[in-house]
């Protein structure tokens, strides 16, 4: 995979955003989008304090700024749902 896939399918997104990306962003300030339940289905194998961390950062930082600056294994650990609905929109024809 590319270092910038999560980027690139950003910037090719332009104003016309799937409905998988709409949803997603919607509900980005949801308890259940920074909740240990999701964290536990994504990354089963961590620890407390990673899902500390990862909540923290979710909390008070936005994927639309964190997307320029981080690679795309960091992109993926903080925002697994956003990255998921990147790469289905990047697979498609």
């Amino acid at each position: 995979m590319r270092d910038d896939i999560f980027l690139q399918s950003f910037l090719e997104l332009g104003k016309d955003w799937p409905l998988s990306l709409i949803k997603i962003n919607e509900y980005k300030n949801s308890t259940i989008f920074s909740s240990r339940h999701l964290f536990e289905i994504v990354f089963f194998e961590n620890i407390e304090g990673d899902f500390l961390s990862w909540r923290h950062h979710r909390i008070f930082n936005d994927w639309q700024d964190d997307i320029f600056w981080m690679s795309d294994e960091q992109f993926q650990f903080y925002w697994p749902l956003i990255a998921s609905a990147l790469v289905e929109y990047d697979d498609k024809p």
